[in-house]
C-alpha cells in the first residue's frame, strides 16, 4: 500500500472520530432534554402513572448511556486503528 493510502485513511479515521464526538455531544443533549421531562412528568402525575415515569426515566436513562458508551468504544476503535495506520505508513518511510 502506499504512504498515500494510509494518509487518507488516517484522515478518514479523524474525520470519524469527530463525528462521533458530536455524536455523543447531541446524545448529552436529548438525554438532558428526556430527564428534565421525565422529571415534570413525575412532579404532576398521581398515583400509578407516578411509579411508570420513574421506571420509564431510569430505562430511559440506561438506554442513553448504553448509546453513549457504544459511541465512545467506537472512537477508541478508531484510535487503536490510527495508530496501527501511522505503524503501517513508518515502515514505509
Amino acid at each position: 500500500m502506499s504512504k498515500e493510502y494510509y494518509r487518507k485513511c488516517i484522515a478518514d479515521k479523524r474525520k470519524d472520530i469527530v463525528s462521533l464526538r458530536a455524536d455523543i455531544t447531541e446524545l448529552k443533549e436529548r438525554k438532558k432534554s428526556k430527564m428534565e421531562s421525565l422529571t415534570r412528568s413525575i412532579k404532576t402525575a398521581t398515583g400509578s402513572s407516578k411509579e411508570s415515569y420513574r421506571k420509564q426515566k431510569i430505562s430511559e436513562g440506561e438506554r442513553y448511556n448504553r448509546d453513549i458508551e457504544h459511541k465512545k468504544d467506537k472512537i477508541e476503535d478508531a484510535k487503536k486503528q490510527i495508530e496501527s495506520y501511522k505503524k503501517q505508513l513508518a515502515r514505509l518511510k
